[in-house]
């Protein structure tokens, strides 16, 4: 079994087919489901289509009226929610930065339905052009369960993963653009923490400036459209989401990837849990910061680096964000050569989204926090053994 693991033998052409076409057919049979089992916009559960966009239409609304700084109210931001779905039962809460609220006005300009087909297609085109010229398996591409983990919640990891990616293949022949795309993963600033310690640490420092031209460019683009008290609004969010969201586990441990999110499932209080996300997240930025230092390390390892020590490293986290996943297998794909393990490893990668919450959930194992570690220890012991 070991050699089989380590070798990847496993995983033939036969398995590796059946396996992505019994999961692209399961997918499309549950979006199906979704859409001819739904009634006025809501699925068969009383969720909205598209669920999490609902947040991000209600939003733009309120922008569009006039009152962008009322999307950070949650009594404000719920009431748009239910005035389009009166029977709604969860609240769907907006807890980003200024700068996306200037694409959710243009998205509310929309009705909801055709607001969510735009945003998903238009944040999908992004992240295939983004992957242009790659080559990889189009089957295994097509069923990754990120895609359909980031359809069913209308959410944006298209369009990360887009920017990641795009930046990550541009940071040699294009600095300036490849930091400005890099500099966009502000919108969700927890996804973007490791960025900067990452460039700093290769010496790319044209791309840290785009990066850094891009984040203040954003952010005075947004005060300029939507003044100064959009600004103060997310400021003052700030300490009632981490408090209702992420210490009062509003949305469930068990759903949530991060590590703070997975020591409070495992049992620690708050404090320690936090402790513990901190601690995390240093040894993730060092190990980040050891590999993009070498000039041997190869793309798909910095992006495996990357986006793994983002697992470890953001403070909030859920599912939906593991799409960022298919960067790295993507680029490792296209690299087309495999060291011991990463077969096995990179199978797993592709499979995560599909069971970390229900790990999370009905084992109580915080499955994401577990194999970020194991892809670090994986990236390092592998760039170890190949140094002279």
């Amino acid at each position: 079994m070991r050699e089989m693991l380590r070798s990847g033998v496993w995983l033939t052409d036969k398995r590796r087919r059946a396996w992505c076409l019994i999961a692209l057919v399961g997918f499309i049979s549950a979006l199906v489901f979704l859409i001819v089992t739904s009634s006025d916009g809501m699925d068969f559960k009383g969720r909205p289509l598209g669920t999490d966009f609902l947040n991000v239409w209600a939003a733009g609304r309120l922008a569009l009226e006039g009152t962008p700084a009322l999307a950070w109210d949650y009594p404000s931001h719920a009431r748009v929610e239910i005035a389009l779905f009166p029977k709604l039962a969860t609240y769907y809460g907006w807890h980003y930065p200024p700068p996306l609220l200037i694409v959710a006005a243009l998205l509310a300009l929309l009705p909801y339905l055709a607001s969510v087909a735009v945003w998903l297609a238009v944040t999908f085109e992004m992240m295939r052009q983004a992957a242009r010229g790659l080559v990889f398996d189009r089957l295994a591409a097509w069923a990754f369960p990120g895609l359909f983990i980031n359809i069913t919640h209308g959410h944006n990891a298209f369009l990360s993963s887009a920017l990641l990616l795009g930046g990550l293949r541009l940071l040699d022949s294009h600095p300036w653009l490849a930091g400005a795309l890099l500099g966009g993963l502000s919108f969700k600033p927890q996804l973007g923490v490791l960025i900067p310690v990452a460039l700093a640490a290769g010496g790319l420092w044209r791309a840290f400036g785009g990066a850094t031209l891009s984040v203040l460019g954003m952010a005075v683009l947004s005060w300029l459209v939507l003044g100064m008290e959009s600004w103060q609004a997310f400021i003052d969010s700030v300490p009632l989401t981490r408090h209702a969201v992420l210490e009062g586990g509003a949305i469930g441990y068990g759903k949530m990837q991060n590590v703070f999110a997975a020591a409070r499932l495992l049992g620690a209080g708050i404090d320690l849990a936090w402790m513990i996300q901190a601690v995390s997240a240093l040894v993730a930025a060092g190990v980040v910061a050891w590999l993009w230092r070498r000039s041997e390390t190869m793309l798909e390892d910095k992006a495996a680096s990357l986006v793994l020590g983002t697992l470890l490293a953001a403070p909030y986290l859920l599912d939906y964000d593991l799409m960022l996943l298919a960067v790295p297998l993507l680029l490792k794909a296209h690299g087309g050569k495999f060291r011991p393990w990463e077969i096995s490893f990179y199978a797993l990668l592709w499979a995560l989204p599909l069971l970390a919450r229900p790990f999370g959930m009905w084992l109580f194992v915080p499955l994401t926090p577990l194999v970020a570690m194991l892809g670090l220890w994986l990236l390092v012991h592998q760039a170890k053994a190949s140094s002279p």
